[in-house]
């Protein structure tokens, strides 16, 4: 399977490649007063207008910053919704890593809210994200 391992904040999150439409190199993010504190704003978009989120703060890990090094557009994974993408911030270059079933083991840790599971990856650890979760929040917000 072909995966990326994204650096966000003090983790690696580890997503199958074809939940990421696009990379991005960081650019300015329209701040939306009514968000929520874990999306940090609006993105234009090829035309669309897209919600950009801060993983960390799903998981009320403290992050300071607005900032990152890119932004990856997301293909939303949970049908019936209006909006078919949305933002991540992420904090490093996205890798792209072919794995097999040997390739993983999980990992004893506890789970915040927003991770679905830990796991090693070669000589790296990985969280992957519970995207449902991240998608229903997305639900909630107003409309922008």
């Amino acid at each position: 399977m072909s995966c990326l391992i994204i650096p966000v904040g003090e983790t690696n999150l580890l997503l199958p490649n074809v939940t990421v439409a696009e990379i991005l190199p960081w650019r300015k993010i329209k701040k939306w007063d009514s968000a929520p504190r874990w999306c940090l704003g609006l993105l234009g978009w090829r035309g669309e207008t897209v919600p950009v989120v801060r993983y960390e703060k799903l998981n009320d890990a403290y992050c300071s910053a607005e900032a990152g090094r890119c932004l990856l557009i997301m293909n939303r994974t949970q049908a019936g919704s209006a909006r078919a993408f949305y933002g991540l911030a992420v904090d490093g270059l996205p890798r792209l890593v072919r794995l097999g079933n040997d390739d993983l083991k999980n990992i004893s840790a506890t789970l915040k809210i927003a991770d679905a599971a830990h796991l090693q990856v070669g000589l790296e650890q990985a969280t992957v994200p519970r995207l449902s979760y991240l998608e229903e929040l997305l639900g909630t917000l107003p409309d922008y």
